[in-house]
């Protein structure tokens, strides 16, 4: 209590310093008790990406390889040719289902050269068809797109048709 004749302690005045400084520390408190959320790419960009780095990867064995590509018979080989190309054995998989890309096998050891209109011809894509519709493709130019079900069949129906040679060669 304050009896009468004493004086009144004079108030500090509260600076925006001093509030800055509490909200400051609340927020680092908050953060420090909040959940860790990992911010995850979209499945589709990382399936194209990974389609592509594929893709670079047989243009790679095929210029060691005198213009040749690799043994695309099925997705075994095709990964047993690449892994000397590829730092992630994760590139080979579709994020979605973990299934591996698949390779064109009408593509199996044929020339580069040889391929009429490369950015036409699908040299690998995704096993599953998303939701969508469409599907992820990386074609023998190197660009990686999703295309409709619909075009992956016409496109993959027509590969024959774009090579100058009638299929595989051997090496």
């Amino acid at each position: 209590m304050i009896e009468e004749g004493q004086a009144l302690a004079p108030r500090r005045k509260q600076s925006w310093v001093s509030y800055a400084l509490v909200v400051l520390a609340l927020g680092v408190s908050a953060a420090a008790l909040w959940p860790p959320y990992e911010i995850k790419a979209a499945p589709r960009s990382v399936r194209l990406s990974n389609a592509k780095q594929l893709a670079m990867a047989i243009f790679s064995f095929e210029n060691d390889h005198n213009d040749t590509l690799p043994d695309m018979t099925n997705t075994n080989v095709l990964r047993s040719k690449l892994m000397p190309y590829i730092q992630h054995s994760a590139v080979f998989k579709d994020p979605d289902s973990k299934r591996p890309f698949i390779p064109n096998f009408v593509l199996s050891k044929v020339k580069a050269s040889d391929i009429r209109k490369p950015e036409e011809v699908i040299l690998i894509y995704s096993p599953i068809i998303e939701k969508n519709g469409t599907r992820g493709v990386a074609f023998a130019d190197g660009h990686a797109r999703d295309i409709s079900e619909d075009d992956f069949v016409k496109d993959v129906a027509l590969t024959g048709a774009h090579l100058a040679t009638s299929g595989p060669r051997s090496q």
